[in-house]
Parts: structure tokens; C-alpha cells; sequence
């Protein structure tokens, strides 16, 4: 009953006694490989978020004429969200800009003199929503004192996000495809380096199905050893690196390790799917031709 069951380990002996320096390489190599790919992968997330946080950037200033009532003042806010260009917005009295800029100058000013007006900071969605912006910011002139645009910081806004979605683009086509290019091929080659041996046992009549068990049992534990691994490693290095960079540099954020944990337990599992699947597919292919 359990005749096969024998044959398969016996069968899995002798491969790893006659390959076991090769997969002991391949096994190290993928090791290297995944740790490899999820750094990229982290550069990635790291300019990605760093992308997003800047967007929330792109703010103008509204100064609001008078003293507006409550009513008002939410109606007006209501057509503010309602323009298509607006992510969100911030009401501050002039009571509080009058204690920030106390604060910031280090002096106190008589209560009855205080000449600024209530504002709204104004997030939008992107550089080239600005001139809509203001166009639909113009009908609301009687709201509106003025609508400070700092043009020239928006400008260099820009220019850094455009810089990181470029970047972004390149390292993906240029460090994570490769990578997982270089792992397929040294998951694929751990079968296909055994189809003259598997040809011939099929030659001979055996059953092609159960020849290739014991290889793809052995490429899959492998691949799935060195995967699980090579993660584990990056993950640790991560931890020690990030708390001595931010300890370094506590004004810059970097992507936490729970969301490395994500991002690594996400790419792993897509690519131990994918890959064993496209690798038997490939070989099928092949062994229907032989």
C-alpha cells in the first residue's frame, strides 16, 4: 500500500547524495537572493511613503474676511470639500495664530491688539490642480481676504516627488525584476538540470509524474527554505538598522518593521505560488516533446 511512499524517499536519497553540493549552492544563493529582494523591496516602500508624505504638502492659506459665524464658516468649508482639487483642510482662529506667532517671537501682546485673520490651510491634490485651485478659489470673494500661494516651495514639491516616482520606476526595472529573475532561474534549473535522468527514466516506462516528485519536493523545499530564511535575516538587519538610523536622524521616517514584515510575508508568498507553478509548466512543456 505504502510501496510508493518508499520508492519516493529512496528516490530523494539519491538525489541529494549525488546533487547535495549543488543544492547546498543554490540554497545559500537564493539565501543571498531573497535577502537581496527585499531590501529593494524596502527601498521601494521607504520611496513610496516618502512620496506620499510629501503630497500632503501641497497646501495654500486661505485668510478669511472678518469675524464669519459658525454657520457660515461650515457652509463655506462645505464648498471648500466639495471642489474636486481638495484633499482636506485645517481651520485655525486668529486667536490661535496669534499664540503660535507669540510663541515662536517669545513675547505676549495685548490681548485687544491682534491683527490677523481666521485661515484655512488648503490641501490639494497635486501641482497641476493649482490653477484650478485658484480659479474656483476667485468665486468665493466674499469669504475670501487672500490666498497665500508659496509657488516657489510647491514648485521644488514637485520636482522631489517627480524625482522619487522616477527613481522608483527605475529600481523596480532595474534591481526587483532582476532579482526575481535571477531566483526563478535558480529555482527553474534545479529541475531542469535533471531532464536527461527524468527522460530517460520515462524512456523506460516509468510513470513521468511520479518521476518528477522527488525533484520538485526537493526545488520546492529549497526555494521555500531559502525564501523563509533570507527574510528572516533582512528583517533582523532592518530592525538593528532602522533603530540606529532614526536614534541617527530622528526627522526621518522609515517604513516600520511590521510594514517590512507585510511586504516581505506578501512578495514571498506570491513568488512561492507563482514560481513552482510556472517552473512545472515550463518543464512539462518540454518533457511532452521528448
Amino acid at each position: 500500500m505504502f510501496n510508493w511512499v518508499k520508492v519516493f524517499f529512496n528516490e530523494l536519497d539519491e538525489i541529494i547524495d549525488r546533487d547535495f553540493r549543488c543544492y547546498r549552492m543554490n540554497f545559500f544563493t537564493l539565501i543571498s537572493a531573497f535577502i537581496v529582494l527585499n531590501a529593494v523591496g524596502g527601498v521601494l516602500l521607504n520611496l513610496h511613503q516618502n512620496t506620499e508624505n510629501l503630497k500632503d504638502n501641497y497646501k495654500v492659506r486661505i485668510y478669511l474676511k472678518g469675524n464669519p459665524d459658525e454657520k457660515s464658516l461650515n457652509n463655506f468649508e462645505g464648498k471648500l470639500l466639495g471642489m474636486p482639487e481638495v484633499v482636506h483642510l485645517k481651520y485655525e482662529s486668529k486667536e490661535v495664530e496669534l499664540r503660535e506667532l507669540e510663541d515662536d517671537l517669545g513675547i505676549r501682546l495685548p490681548k485687544g491688539n491682534n491683527p490677523l485673520s481666521d485661515s484655512i490651510s488648503l490641501t490639494f491634490d497635486g501641482y497641476d490642480k493649482l490653477e484650478l485651485l485658484r480659479q474656483n478659489l476667485d468665486k468665493e470673494d466674499s469669504f475670501i481676504k487672500e490666498v497665500y500661494v508659496d509657488s516657489d516651495q510647491l514648485e521644488n514639491l514637485n520636482k522631489r516627488i517627480a524625482k522619487n516616482k522616477t527613481v522608483i520606476k527605475y529600481f523596480f526595472m532595474g534591481a526587483f525584476l532582476p532579482i526575481i529573475l535571477i531566483i526563478f532561474g535558480l529555482l527553474h534549473t534545479n529541475i531542469v538540470k535533471h531532464s536527461r535522468d527524468i527522460s530517460a527514466k520515462v524512456y523506460i516506462g516509468e510513470n513521468k509524474k511520479n518521476v518528477l516528485k522527488p525533484y520538485y519536493f526537493i526545488s520546492d523545499a529549497v526555494f521555500i527554505g531559502s525564501a523563509l530564511t533570507g527574510t528572516l535575516i533582512f528583517l533582523n538587519i532592518y530592525e538593528v538598522f532602522r533603530r540606529d538610523f532614526i536614534n541617527y536622524d530622528r526627522d526621518y521616517i522609515l517604513s516600520s518593521t511590521e510594514q517590512m514584515l507585510v511586504l516581505a510575508a506578501v512578495t514571498t508568498f506570491a513568488i512561492i505560488l507563482v514560481f513552482p507553478f510556472i517552473s512545472r509548466k515550463i518543464f512539462r512543456i518540454k518533457g511532452d516533446k521528448q
